[in-house]
């Protein structure tokens, strides 16, 4: 009786551990490009490579210019904003600063703000703003809007970013969150409005920095 009841838990146990699902494994977002390769046939062929944020420079809050070079060997978050925004971007400051909380203390992880009001947000503009939230580069970088490049870099980080006189404050944006590896390469993005999806990002950071290790 008792070999029969231990066999009757094993079977459980097992059928339980086989549902168990596989770990998350975080895909390529962005638009890939083609690249011409020769494969082990000799033969050339057209492979998709998982987008590359392209090269960058933009003031911070310190009057500091970053580049894609100060993120080696870190990921980092990105999102878009404006001080004066009436709207979504107080709620997503505040799930960024969920984030800077969480991984403050780990040097590999950075956010990175970009404001879209090339207008009103100078360089001092964003230094209150950072010190108002409590926060500090190279932690959290706020750079200032270079009209032409923040615009192009939201539709590479899959964001929209326009000027709209109807829109509240002047400009309209989406509120998506995203997150970049250390080599460049988008593999996250979440509501930035959004509590619960948030909480899913941050797991997604996690385990990047496991790969990291």
């Amino acid at each position: 009786m008792r070999i029969l009841f231990l066999l009757l838990i094993s079977v459980i146990l097992f059928s339980c551990e086989s549902e168990i699902p596989n770990p998350k494994k975080l895909g390529f977002q962005g638009i890939p490009t083609l690249e011409k390769q020769v494969n082990e046939k000799g033969d050339t062929v057209a492979v998709e490579v998982p987008f590359v944020v392209p090269p960058f420079r933009f003031l911070n809050q310190d009057s500091v210019f970053i580049t894609n070079k100060d993120f080696e060997n870190k990921i980092y978050v990105v999102d878009f904003f404006f001080t004066k925004c009436p709207s979504i971007c107080p709620k997503m400051t505040k799930q960024m600063l969920r984030i800077h909380e969480k991984f403050k203390t780990d040097d590999r992880v950075a956010l990175i703000s970009h404001s879209i009001d090339y207008v009103n947000d100078s360089v001092s503009v964003l230094k209150e703003h950072a010190q108002a939230l409590g926060v500090t580069a190279p932690k959290w970088h706020f750079v200032e809007c270079d009209r032409d490049q923040t615009y192009a870099f939201a539709k590479h980080y899959m964001n929209t970013a326009v000027e709209n006189e109807e829109a509240p404050g002047g400009y309209e944006h989406s509120g998506y969150i995203v997150l970049i590896d250390k080599d460049g390469h988008l593999r996250s993005y979440a509501d930035g409005t959004s509590v619960e999806k948030i909480d899913i990002f941050m797991e997604d950071i996690k385990l990047l920095l496991k790969k990291m290790k």
